[in-house]
């Protein structure tokens, strides 16, 4: 068996929702890519899949693998590209879209790695500030960055991976209200809300594992964008859910602490894509393997 590809046959029926849209985005028979994750389940003596006549679905075990997976894809991808043919530098121009604080956060950083990388490369990133801003026309950037659900007005979309959405707080608030020990815990403490201005506050829907449960928050700030969202709750002012990606940084260096690590809000997919119909040039599909690989070093995706 190719471990290789079956591990990669695992992922796009995960990313695709099923084995049809799997078989189609990478060109293989259903056939193919069914007998590929069967042989992959029968290896590891486990089921990666739900299977009924609607749809497909990971199982406790494929989603324990799933990230692994897409580490060891990464880490093969990473390694063809640093030997022979596929060592060739890039070079001209890439444009790049993304929201705005998922642009400031990872976007921009992976960009300027990137383009380290390729001397003979430039780029340009617009970011877009409005939650339901337009995307610039297809002749004005090579590729898009959107955060899910899926976005249709992209063309041939890649998803990067699903990132959770955490709970978090500054260490004085922790210290000055006591850290949530339940679920139940979190109506009495102040929140943070990213919602738009004059929209009703949804309740948080937590996840942990099977089981979900729903939040109603005692909001004491409403920021309408990420980027408020993330100084506010390193200023102390509230407890905020927020995407893994956006407060990983300071989770990592203790300036914000994660609360209630076993629970999350729910997944939020990243894919990558071109504005239109044209396909990815060399250089926006080398970004996006780059970028995709920079995540998964970071351990963002579930």
């Amino acid at each position: 068996m190719d471990m290789l590809a079956a591990y990669r046959a695992f992922v796009l029926v995960a990313d695709h929702g099923g084995f049809s849209a799997a078989a189609r985005a990478s060109g293989q028979s259903q056939s193919a890519v069914s007998r590929q994750v069967a042989d992959l389940e029968t290896h590891l003596g486990a089921s990666m899949f739900r299977r009924t006549t609607r749809r497909v679905a990971l199982t406790p075990d494929g989603e324990r693998l799933i990230r692994r997976a897409r580490e060891v894809i990464g880490l093969v991808a990473e390694a063809e590209r640093s030997v022979g043919t596929r060592a060739q530098a890039l070079g001209g121009h890439i444009r790049l879209a993304a929201p705005a604080a998922l642009g400031h956060v990872l976007v921009a950083p992976a960009l300027c790695a990137f383009l380290a990388r390729h001397p003979d490369l430039d780029g340009e990133i617009r970011t877009l500030r409005d939650r339901d801003a337009a995307l610039p026309q297809s002749d004005e950037v090579d590729l898009a960055i959107e955060i899910g659900p899926l976005p249709a007005r992209l063309g041939e979309r890649r998803k990067l991976g699903d990132v959770p959405l955490v709970l978090c707080a500054g260490p004085m608030l922790v210290r000055d209200h006591g850290a949530p020990r339940t679920v139940d815990d979190l109506a009495r403490l102040p929140t943070i809300e990213s919602a738009p201005a004059g929209s009703r506050i949804a309740p948080w829907r937590l996840e942990r594992g099977a089981e979900h449960r729903e939040v109603s928050p005692t909001t004491r700030l409403r920021c309408d964008n990420l980027d408020a969202l993330r100084s506010a709750v390193l200023e102390n002012a509230g407890i905020a859910l927020a995407p893994l990606w956006l407060v990983h940084q300071e989770i990592a260096s203790g300036r914000l602490w994660r609360l209630l690590p076993q629970w999350h809000g729910g997944l939020q997919p990243i894919y990558a894509g071109p504005i239109g119909d044209a396909p990815l040039g060399p250089e926006a599909n080398g970004f996006v393997d780059f970028l995709a690989d920079s995540m998964g070093r970071q351990r963002l995706f579930v």
